[in-house]
């Protein structure tokens, strides 16, 4: 599993402000586990939302940082969600996959 678009950035440049992500895709594997999706920010941070399954460390911060992302083992079915992080003027959004038993 792991990055799907691993040279993919999704970024937000506006009034020379920065706030980006380097995957905006992560895929994890049934049994779990852990990722890192490095946020590039020139301003204070924070998760918005992400899905129950799914913890984001730091949750909120200031300036750069190498998130880490870490999905819990799945005995269900395939599920798919999104993590929300924000600057308060603009949201940025990674798509989080993981694959199930059936």
């Amino acid at each position: 599993m792991g990055h799907l678009d691993s040279i993919f950035f999704f970024s937000t440049i506006k009034n020379n402000i920065v706030f980006e992500v380097e995957y905006n895709r992560l895929l994890f594997r049934i049994e779990g586990e852990t990722q890192y999706d490095y946020l590039t920010s020139s301003l204070s941070w924070y998760v918005v939302s992400k899905p129950s399954w799914i913890t984001v460390n730091p949750s909120s911060g200031s300036g750069s940082v190498n998130l880490q992302i870490t999905a819990s083992s799945n005995s269900g079915g395939y599920r798919y969600g999104t993590i929300k992080l924000s600057n308060n003027s603009t949201t940025i959004i990674i798509n989080v996959e993981q694959d199930g038993v059936y």
